[in-house]
């Protein structure tokens, strides 16, 4: 397997983990916000029925873009925001180890992904993919 293909092999396997659990964490905040809210305003939000929907959308919305490789840098940044917002706001008073380690670990992954791009894997030819020039890498 030439580097190229391993590289874009890697960035599909760490999009799609990340893409899915992204979407998986954003829908159910989109289904039922209020299930949500009372533990958004106990972390001191305003407007915790807003701030669960606004999560729950980039969430969904930014899981779907790393799934599909489309806009993964954009993506990977709204992400990596949110997870900082989360450790701050939510998780850094009960510690790193049960309380903002995975967090910590969506915004690496998010962020690299926004610095990396999608790889040469993805459903639609955008503008994030590397140009490939004669040869291989």
């Amino acid at each position: 397997m030439r580097k190229l293909d391993r590289v874009g092999t890697g960035l599909l396997a760490l999009r799609l983990a990340v893409g899915l659990i992204f979407l998986l964490h954003g829908l159910p905040k989109l289904a039922d916000p209020a299930e949500f809210a009372s533990f958004f305003a106990g972390a001191g939000l305003p407007w915790p029925t807003a701030v669960v929907l606004l999560a729950g959308f980039i969430e969904a919305a930014g899981g779907l873009a790393l799934l599909a490789g489309v806009a993964t840098r954009s993506a990977g940044v709204v992400l990596a925001a949110e997870m900082a917002v989360a450790i701050v706001k939510a998780r850094m008073d009960r510690g790193f180890i049960g309380g903002w380690e995975f967090e910590l670990l969506l915004l690496a992954a998010a962020l690299s992904l926004a610095l990396a791009g999608p790889g040469e894997y993805t459903l639609l030819q955008t503008d994030d993919q590397p140009v490939r020039r004669g040869g291989a890498m």
